[in-house]
């Protein structure tokens, strides 16, 4: 980044992807605090150099609100995620993966709050969606139930919760497998 920074500029194209790229690695270690300021600084330039509504400009400001939402700062990411979704909405359609995305993403940090009344329908919307789209197995149609069932569970709706995360548990041991990090999520759910 500092290579590219030098010499082809800040705002060149190729350095805002290194930059992007550093904040994606940093978030990866679990340096979100680092991947946060990283991400809001190529937002930043990217706002003005693409345009707000520019895909890659939409990605920094998804990875900033994601590094919020793992430093526990929901409100804002919730902020920023509905910023993203509204977006992606606008620009390329409500049906598109990555609309879909913010739309659980927000859902997510919503649910971090407490807010699991107002996160278990953005999550059904966001499952509808995707079992058409994707199809039932997809794993972010599962991502999408799974995240439904938790927020029905937190509200107290046990059987209907239960009921889901059987469903979820059942996809996920089908296609991919029994030992799976996310089928044992679902087991343990």
């Amino acid at each position: 980044w500092e290579v590219r920074k030098k010499t082809l500029g800040e705002d060149h194209p190729e350095t805002l992807i290194s930059l992007n790229n550093m904040a994606v690695a940093l978030f990866r270690q679990g340096n979100n605090v680092q991947a946060e300021a990283l991400y809001r600084q190529c937002w930043e330039v990217q706002k003005k150099t693409l345009g707000e509504h520019h895909p890659e400009t939409l990605h920094s400001l998804n990875g900033m609100a994601n590094a919020l939402s793992c430093q526990g700062n929901n409100v804002q990411a919730e902020a920023l995620h509905r910023q993203c979704w509204e977006v992606r909405k606008k620009t390329l359609g409500e049906d598109h993966p990555e609309t879909l995305r913010s739309l659980n993403n927000m859902a997510n940090a919503l649910s971090s709050q407490g807010n699991n009344v107002q996160a278990e329908a953005l999550y059904r919307q966001c499952w509808e969606v995707q079992k058409k789209t994707l199809g039932e197995h997809h794993p972010e149609t599962l991502h999408s139930l799974n995240g439904m069932a938790n927020a029905l569970s937190s509200q107290g709706n046990y059987v209907q919760a239960e009921a889901l995360h059987q469903q979820c548990w059942e996809v996920r041991k089908k296609t991919l497998g029994e030992d799976h990090p996310e089928t044992l999520i679902s087991l343990n759910n």
